[in-house]
């Protein structure tokens, strides 16, 4: 889904359903945590809009298999995915902050993912 906002649906949602994996605890859980974030980032910076949201949040998403572990003190533990990144010369280049220790390090990927493939 490519969301697209327009005057007359603001929302840029067409149409979805995700009743197959709704019931996963962990797709739950995602949804407490976007709303979680959304809440904090209008406390800290006000409303992003929906457009900036819905980017936001799909570029996190596409960032996922791109997590990286911080070798300063979490060893092989998942950190993350990055919260900034750039695509180049067929790589991701990606900017990580450690949550537990605030160390922080680049790092680039190949961008052919096995696990990604349809």
């Amino acid at each position: 889904m490519t969301p697209r906002i327009t005057a007359d649906n603001p929302t840029g949602v067409t149409c979805f359903d995700h009743a197959s994996i709704a019931q996963l605890p962990e797709y739950i859980e995602a949804s407490r945590a976007l709303d979680a974030l959304e809440r904090a980032i209008r406390r800290e910076d006000g409303a992003l809009g929906q457009e900036r949201w819905l980017d936001l949040v799909g570029a996190m998403a596409a960032a996922l298999p791109y997590a990286d572990a911080c070798v300063e003190c979490c060893g092989q533990l998942p950190t993350p995915a990055p919260h900034a990144a750039v695509v180049a010369e067929g790589r991701l280049h990606g900017d990580y902050r450690c949550p537990r220790c605030g160390s922080t390090w680049t790092r680039g990927h190949v961008l052919d993912l096995p696990g990604l493939s349809e």
